[in-house]
């Protein structure tokens, strides 16, 4: 038997598992965890790899990253002094260039769209203590996840209209959330747009039954249509903006009620009805 598991073997913490480094042998050692209840159990595991003057651990990460979220790192839980020497803190992110100066602190903080989404990243902090000659190393690697496209429609029309009303709606002011809003003016420029139509009722929207005035239109943000001699039907129709980038799409829609155009009233004096 090991001096490492005769050692675990006296612990009496179910909960907290702790150990003397020197105890560790040189190489990798996995740790498992069993966690179980009546019917049921579920495990998992931990390898750390011991160097000769390091031990090399996996860094946790708190959230799943999102590339228009402040990013904070934290290692002030993964490791004390023993002695009266803090520790010092090394952060590493060999992907990206400009992070080569990061503080020197147990916590750091990282802007927004500092990752690019869909990439795999790596990312490591090495911790010390002047007066030890045994370090550690926490590294990771993660993949920041797409946020959903915003597709927005401005119904410059209104939401009700004649029979021979002009429809106008824009959805100029979708965007990417997942590029920095600076950028945003630019969106309409790098976004496909489709517009369909259909009933509010109706399970799909069906292009083949749909009059050719409502017929889609692509790839522009504004969708203007004019009855001239044509006549919207009576009704609500749903309006539908589908926004694409890459493999990402999204949609949203709005609904515009239709009505008869009201009758023309004329009005004429009558002729025994003296004005007064």
């Amino acid at each position: 038997t090991s001096p490492l598991l005769a050692f675990l073997a006296n612990q009496t913490d179910s909960h907290h598992l702790s150990f003397p480094i020197s105890m560790l042998p040189i190489g990798t050692t996995q740790f498992k965890l069993n966690v179980s209840l009546p019917g049921s159990s579920a495990a998992t595991s931990l390898n750390i790899t011991k160097q000769s003057t390091q031990v090399v651990l996996p860094f946790p990460l708190p959230f799943l990253p999102r590339p228009d979220r402040f990013m904070e790192l934290s290692a002030s839980a993964l490791g004390h002094s023993c002695g009266d020497s803090p520790i010092q803190y090394k952060w590493l992110i060999p992907d990206h260039p400009s992070l080569e100066s990061l503080p020197p602190t147990p916590t750091i903080q990282l802007p927004p769209y500092t990752f690019a989404p869909d990439t795999l990243h790596s990312l490591s902090v090495h911790l010390s203590v002047p007066t030890q000659f045994f370090t550690a190393l926490f590294t990771t690697t993660f993949t920041v996840q797409h946020n959903p496209l915003r597709p927005i429609i401005d119904p410059v029309s209104g939401t009700h209209l004649p029979l021979d009303g002009v429809v106008v709606l824009d959805g100029s002011r979708s965007y990417d959330p997942d590029t920095p809003p600076d950028t945003h003016p630019d969106t309409p420029h790098q976004l496909m747009y489709e517009w369909t139509v259909c009933k509010p009722m109706s399970s799909f929207c069906d292009h083949t039954h749909t009059p050719a005035l409502l017929r889609p239109v692509t790839h522009t943000p504004l969708y203007s249509v004019a009855s001239g001699s044509q006549r919207f039907p009576v009704g609500t129709w749903r309006f539908v903006l589908t926004v694409t980038t890459g493999q990402r799409s999204a949609s949203t829609f709005i609904d515009i009620q239709f009505d008869h155009n009201p009758p023309d009233v004329y009005l004429f004096p009558h002729p025994h009805t003296p004005y007064s």
